[in-house]
């Protein structure tokens, strides 16, 4: 609801109890964030990642950020974020991982950039994009460490192509996969924001009430200095 049909720019929405999950106990402002935990904790379980590897997290939205703490509770021993904004990885600092790296718009100094931030030097086990940027995808397999995994988990476009070496998938045994949407994630993301797991202080950037939600989604695609925007519908 909200994206195949219409629904929740609105006081009261009817929903099928079965796609209703409780949040009591949760603020406001921390429940908001249950459909992109959940997409995130999706994107975890498609990773089925191996404990102590290294993961680079491309891109440090909301969902970036909230993916990168999952992976370090999967069992990742090192979580490195990147992006082109600095006050996404100033958030991402203060979320806790363990390091950051400012992108360029040269993806060759990118990927020297990267490289050389990895614990060994030589890329990550897991690779993350998290931007939907094609032109960040394509540095993702040569970022990757030889029987590493590259996540797809920004939205592209659908005519949208990225560009592989069939012969380095094979030489190298990279694993591409994609990460589509909360699937059945739901009830363990509210979990994940109930006990710690997942904290998401200082990602919302901007609160606007109902009657502005198109100066919200205007803000969103617009303002620079947007993270996570927060539609208010007020309590009767």
């Amino acid at each position: 609801m909200g994206v195949h049909r219409p629904g929740f720019f609105a006081e009261y929405v009817s929903a099928d109890y079965r796609q209703v999950f409780s949040v009591d106990g949760l603020e406001p402002d921390t429940a908001v964030f249950a459909e992109p935990t959940a997409c995130a904790m999706h994107g975890l379980e498609t990773l089925g990642q191996h404990p102590g590897g290294s993961a680079l997290v491309i891109g440090a939205g909301p969902t970036g950020l909230l993916l990168s703490q999952l992976i370090g509770f999967g069992g990742a021993t090192s979580i490195t974020v990147a992006d082109i904004v600095p006050f996404k990885l100033e958030t991402a600092t203060r979320l806790g991982v363990d390091s950051t790296v400012p992108l360029t718009r040269d993806a060759a100094q990118n990927i020297d950039l990267l490289r050389k931030a990895s614990p060994n030097g030589d890329g990550y086990d897991v690779v993350v994009e998290a931007t939907g940027v094609t032109a960040v995808g394509d540095i993702c397999v040569p970022l990757t460490r030889n029987g590493g995994t590259v996540l797809v988990y920004g939205v592209t476009r659908p005519d949208e192509r990225l560009s592989v070496s069939p012969f380095e998938l094979f030489r190298r045994e990279i694993t591409i996969k994609g990460s589509y949407a909360e699937m059945t994630s739901f009830a363990a993301a509210i979990a994940a924001l109930r006990n710690g797991r997942v904290h998401t202080d200082g990602i919302i950037t901007h609160h606007f009430p109902l009657d502005d939600y198109g100066k919200a989604l205007q803000t969103l695609t617009s303002d620079p200095a947007a993270h996570k925007v927060v539609v208010v519908v007020a309590k009767p």
